[in-house]
């Protein structure tokens, strides 16, 4: 059962769920959308995989804070080097896969900590995730 949000119209015993917030940006032909289900958020770029890998690279490279440590691109995945905020070890983990449309592309990003010897997604207010994707793609609508 979930909650509905809103008046239901008694004749039609129906409602309208609002959609999804995304935020939109298009420089080109190419569009680029940041969406977001639940805690997931993700970008989707109209363009092969092939092709958001090398601009991805460069966002990480012209970041003043970070570097890149694991780049595979057979696995779709860049990791940053390990940084310290707030007094724990830190790192970026960037995931490219297929879109689900043709020739589209969807980027994920992981903000972890080092816990226990083991990478654990940081929770709450100190997940950086959201911030890093808008960034992300204001890098990527101004890319060419």
């Amino acid at each position: 059962m979930y909650p509905i949000n809103g008046e239901i119209d008694k004749e039609k015993l129906s409602y309208e769920l609002q959609r999804p917030r995304q935020f939109f940006s298009s420089g080109s032909n190419n569009e680029i959308r940041l969406h977001k289900l639940g805690q997931i958020r993700w970008l989707y770029v109209e363009s092969l995989p092939s092709s958001v890998w090398p601009i991805l690279n460069q966002y990480i490279e012209n970041e003043n804070d970070l570097s890149i440590g694991i780049s595979d691109p057979d696995k779709g995945v860049i990791e940053t080097e390990i940084f310290n905020r707030k007094d724990k070890e830190v790192k970026y983990r960037f995931k490219v896969e297929h879109g689900i449309r043709q020739a589209s592309s969807e980027v994920f990003v992981s903000h972890v900590n080092l816990q226990n010897g083991d990478w654990v997604r940081v929770s709450g207010e100190d997940n950086l995730e959201a911030k890093v994707l808008r960034q992300v793609l204001d890098y990527f609508a101004s890319s060419p």
